[in-house]
């Protein structure tokens, strides 16, 4: 569910124009007014993947990924899902799908303060 700014009094920069938030589940993500969420940029933590090979392979015991979140992505330089992030110059796609995860499963986010929208 999108939210506009109007709806219920949000207003954004004073106006009532814009996107205030997106809701999926019952996590709600505050957004700019483009729909953009501002992240917590993370450094790759190596030891929160598991290569999709090894999973598929029975490598992976089912109590290391039993009720996580699972974001499948790929980590090869040459199918070009690197993205730059303050923190890493190429960080695999799926890593910071992850990290937009986290933060809306944490209730965490980055903004400009009350009443403003990220």
């Amino acid at each position: 569910m999108v939210r506009s700014a109007g709806a219920r009094q949000v207003q954004s920069f004073g106006q009532n124009s814009g996107i205030d938030s997106v809701r999926i589940g019952g996590a709600t993500l505050r957004t700019d007014v483009n729909g953009q969420v501002w992240l917590h940029s993370g450094r790759s933590r190596p030891g929160r993947t598991v290569a999709a090979a090894d999973v598929l392979a029975g490598g992976v015991p089912p109590a290391r990924i039993r009720g996580r979140i699972l974001v499948v992505g790929t980590s090869a330089p040459g199918l070009k899902d690197g993205v730059t992030v303050p923190l890493a110059r190429a960080l695999p796609g799926f890593q910071l799908h992850g990290q937009a995860i986290e933060q809306a499963v944490n209730g965490s986010y980055l903004g400009r303060g009350p009443g403003l929208v990220p």
